[in-house]
């Protein structure tokens, strides 16, 4: 996540504790760019703190203060405040992007020498834009690449004639032959969480001659936790891996194998490790569940949900919240004291039209209500759709905000996202043929 802004290819840059520090050629005059955070509460006083960015007491008071309203190239809002300090010619630009902000401080030591230098400043600022893509996995959709099946009976296999170890905390497992003929490697708490494509992607992108790979399968753990495994072959060397996804780690499961004639045992091993590691976060936490984001929308990772950014903002005001599922009894006796979920309340001035009903892809029943709200500064009303999915182990509650002028296009966009919805997974039903726990790493 972080501010974008065109700076020419021949200017200097230095990364400091505030931020970047650009610097035109010839040190006209320079930029403090800010990184890309949360917004502040009262702007116009936050500018001024900025204002004296490396400000030394000698440099005396701010002068010739003058406070500005301006609006960038794609319609974000800018605070900006124009002054003096010292000998300095100065200008703290606050940009807000919904409720992220970024601050640009603009310094010229010799505005006499540079005329030009506030209006090619400022021309570079108001071309702003918001990069707020980051390292996390924001939705499901994206981690896993598609849906999971639903969780079966499945009959579990023994896993016999195998020794473990430990190193380091991580489990270690060799078979017959020992570890000259190949190791299984399972690690925990793998953080950050990553998607399937980034988790295999060496494995599948080499070019090894004679390699056969059979591409990641994505399913569910016995547990009801999110799985993929994958393998890589040739002659001499199968690679095989199997990740377990919690909520903010993972488990890494690896294996290599140097003789051909035990790369199918390896195999049952691994995925048999797969399916039935247990992760113990709890079958009834609040989780993240599967849908099918808008295509082109722009998802942030927030506090027990996600945000979806449409492509019209700002010029109008159109995202798209999808809040963790949660039990029902949880849902119901926090519903009005949600923090993060509750409408302001010019929502409720007027009453909500509705319910109505939008299904599934699996006939489940989502029922929506439209809140109106007329907001100070704002031409014309704010609209949300508010959507509700039950199960017997869950709430998903989902939610659409639109300009009046994106209402119709925005009520399409809800009913494609909750007809990919997918229910958090259950546990699996396990048929087990093995007696003991000796028996399952000795028999």
């Amino acid at each position: 996540m972080k501010l974008v802004l065109p700076i020419p290819a021949d200017w200097e840059s230095l990364e400091v504790a505030a931020g970047i520090l650009y610097e035109a050629p010839g040190q006209a005059f320079g930029l403090l760019v800010t990184p890309l955070g949360g917004a502040h509460a009262e702007p116009e006083t936050w500018i001024q703190q900025a204002f004296r960015y490396r400000a030394e007491q000698s440099d005396g008071e701010l002068r010739d203060l003058q406070l500005s309203q301006h609006v960038t190239t794609k319609g974000w809002g800018v605070v900006l405040l124009d002054g003096g300090l010292g000998t300095q010619a100065r200008f703290a630009a606050y940009i807000g992007f919904l409720d992220y902000s970024a601050t640009v401080v603009a310094m010229c030591r010799n505005p006499a020498k540079h005329p030009a230098w506030r209006d090619q400043a400022l021309a570079i600022v108001l071309q702003a834009t918001p990069d707020f893509t980051d390292d996390r996995v924001v939705c499901l959709a994206h981690q896993l690449g598609g849906p999971t099946p639903t969780a079966e009976k499945r009959l579990r296999k023994p896993m016999t004639g195998w020794r473990r170890s430990f190193s380091g905390g991580e489990l270690l497992i060799t078979g017959e032959g020992g570890a000259n003929v190949g190791t299984i490697r399972v690690v925990s708490r793998v953080t950050p969480v990553q998607s399937v494509n980034q988790i295999f992607a060496d494995m599948l992108q080499s070019e090894a001659p004679e390699l056969v790979v059979e591409l990641p399968i994505v399913d569910v753990s016995d547990e009801g936790e999110h799985i993929a495994f994958a393998r890589a072959t040739t002659p001499d060397l199968q690679h095989m891996i199997g990740v377990v996804f919690g909520d903010d780690h993972y488990t890494w499961i690896e294996s290599l194998v140097y003789d051909a004639s035990h790369y199918e045992r390896f195999s049952t091993a691994v995925r048999e490790l797969t399916y039935s590691t247990t992760l113990g976060l709890g079958a009834g936490r609040w989780r993240r569940f599967y849908y099918e984001p808008p295509a082109g929308w722009v998802g942030v990772a927030r506090p027990r949900g996600a945000m979806w950014i449409s492509p019209a903002c700002p010029g109008h005001h159109q995202l798209m919240r999808v809040f963790d599922a949660r039990p029902p009894a949880d849902h119901e006796s926090v519903h009005g004291a949600r923090v993060f979920e509750t409408l302001p309340v010019e929502f409720y001035r007027l009453p909500p039209k509705g319910p109505v009903s939008y299904w599934t892809a699996d006939e489940l029943e989502c029922t929506v209500s439209v809140y109106t709200a007329y907001l100070p500064n704002r031409a014309e009303p704010l609209r949300v759709l508010d959507g509700i999915i039950k199960t017997e182990d869950y709430v998903y509650p989902i939610r659409m905000e639109c300009d009046q002028a994106k209402f119709e296009e925005s009520a399409q966009v809800f009913e494609q996202v909750v007809a990919s919805f997918r229910p958090v997974p259950g546990r699996r039903k396990v048929d087990v043929d093995v007696s003991t726990a000796v028996e399952f790493w000795v028999g």
